[in-house]
């Protein structure tokens, strides 16, 4: 069973909103608590790295500094064991419309190009001019699901703002049944 989250997210109001429905849900799961949060993707890797038994966190796509899918790669890089929920206003089939066109030998292209990004993202190198330097951009460059992409690297879900007790309540309780991605929207 989950204990200790941490949440990202560059809204005041969305974080705000994510820790009460954390403390509320702790009523039913007992001993949940948020163990730090974060405003970009560079300090959710910087938190993931310092507090220890952390095993989940939730974390927004669209995120300045770092976003939420280049802090996913490397946060996992950390923690290979870190249950990671990507959060994103917009709904999995809004997204998934945008990628209709998307056939399965161009994902695995789309994948090898992200591939040499996300190995760039866990040596810690810096942004080099003229290259994609962050996975969201690359999905959007590339034209690639972000939510597909973020499964591929190790997500274990999704789940679409705002986030309520009801909806973090029925994703936790799908991570612990050990479902591979779990998939919370709207409700």
């Amino acid at each position: 069973m989950v204990k200790k989250v941490i949440l990202a997210d560059d809204q005041d109001s969305m974080l705000r909103a994510s820790k009460e429905a954390v403390q509320q849900v702790a009523t039913d799961h007992p001993g949940i608590t948020v163990a730090g949060t974060a405003a970009n993707g560079k300090e959710l890797v910087q938190l993931v790295g310092k507090t220890p038994g952390v095993e989940l966190a939730l974390i927004d796509i669209r995120m300045p500094v770092l976003d939420g899918l280049s802090a996913l790669v490397m946060a996992k890089a950390k923690n290979p064991q870190l249950k990671v929920v990507m959060v994103s206003s917009e709904s999995e089939r809004t997204i998934k419309m945008k990628n209709s066109g998307e056939k399965e030998s161009n994902f695995q292209k789309q994948l090898a190009m992200l591939d040499k990004l996300a190995q760039r993202l866990k040596a810690g190198q810096p942004p080099e001019a003229g290259k994609i330097n962050s996975m969201l951009e690359g999905c959007e460059k590339l034209g690639a699901d972000p939510i597909k992409i973020a499964e591929h690297y190790g997500a274990s879900g999704y789940i679409q703002k705002p986030i309520n007790p009801k909806k973090l309540s029925n994703l936790i309780s799908q991570i612990g049944s050990g479902k591979k991605f779990v998939h919370v929207g709207l409700f």
